[in-house]
């Protein structure tokens, strides 16, 4: 086996460790929602040069096998080289700025990790008779990994989503129970958990069994775990951070949780790409009032 070949094979299998690990942790910082994360591609949130290395690497590479048959091995493998050394500019540039990205392991990543990393070994695999292009063939693979995460992500939040929609119920069912409760909503663009951790010591100080949801849990699901597990018959005040990223997410919240007093902390841009304006985070927001 060739020395070339050997070097290929040591960074190509590097830089598919790396984007394995950095777009596990990307999808997972997106909440594994499709419009977070097209959002985030679209408007790109770091130096724009970069990205065009990874871009141009990608035109280069489908030219490259257009015209591969045409060419000498040995140029294509040059040819492969030149894409392979510049996605590895690419990361080692992100890894200077961020870091190694990587997910937080809890159930759900970890899936994600294993079953990516089966689905790269199963397109090598099945490419396997083009290996003897040696760094173009690893330079597509690694191109080729984030829509393999991709496709593996949507293939997991199908059972995730009906486990979601089982809590969910059993939260509101939950809700049903507590007559005596007092809840209140606080959303806002910005504001959100440092109210309600405000809140929640000045009723504990007056003597209320109040209990906020915990961290940043300020979605559906999130809320409805928080719920289940906080919420006793007991507790006089539950306080809901409520966030949003579409119309109808604060809705589904006021449904859920059915609040007697709403907070509004401030209308701002955050998330506007989502949101489409502020008139729109306006309007989303206003939901709870």
């Amino acid at each position: 086996m060739p020395v070339s070949a050997y070097a290929s094979a040591i960074v190509g299998s590097a830089l598919l460790t790396l984007v394995i690990l950095a777009q596990s942790g990307f999808w997972q910082r997106k909440e594994y929602r499709l419009d977070r994360a097209l959002t985030a591609i679209m408007r790109g949130d770091e130096a724009r040069w970069p990205y065009v290395l990874h871009d141009a690497a990608l035109i280069g590479m489908v030219a490259a096998w257009l015209f591969a048959s045409r060419l000498a091995l040995d140029s294509a493998q040059n040819i492969g080289w030149l894409f392979l050394l510049g996605l590895l500019l690419y990361h080692g540039y992100r890894i200077v700025k961020r870091g190694v990205v990587r997910p937080d392991l809890t159930n759900k990543a970890i899936l994600v990790l294993v079953l990516s990393v089966l689905g790269v070994v199963a397109l090598g695999l099945a490419t396997a008779r083009w290996v003897a292009y040696g760094a173009l063939w690893w330079s597509s693979l690694v191109i080729a990994t984030p829509f393999v995460v991709a496709i593996f992500v949507s293939l997991v939040n199908v059972p995730g989503a009906l486990r979601k929609r089982s809590i969910i119920r059993r939260a509101a069912s939950h809700r049903d129970t507590l007559r005596d409760l007092t809840v209140i909503g606080i959303t806002g663009s910005y504001g959100k958990t440092s109210t309600k951790y405000f809140l929640e010591q000045l009723l504990v100080h007056a003597g209320r069994r109040a209990v906020a949801t915990a961290k940043h849990r300020n979605a559906e699901f999130p809320v409805a775990q928080d719920m289940l597990a906080q919420v006793a018959a007991d507790t006089s005040h539950y306080i809901v951070e409520m966030g949003a990223y579409r119309r109808g997410e604060i809705t589904a919240l006021t449904c859920l949780t059915r609040p007697q007093v709403g907070i509004l902390t401030a209308i701002g841009t955050q998330h506007a790409a989502l949101f489409g304006s502020v008139e729109n985070i306006a309007l989303a927001k206003w939901e709870l009032i």
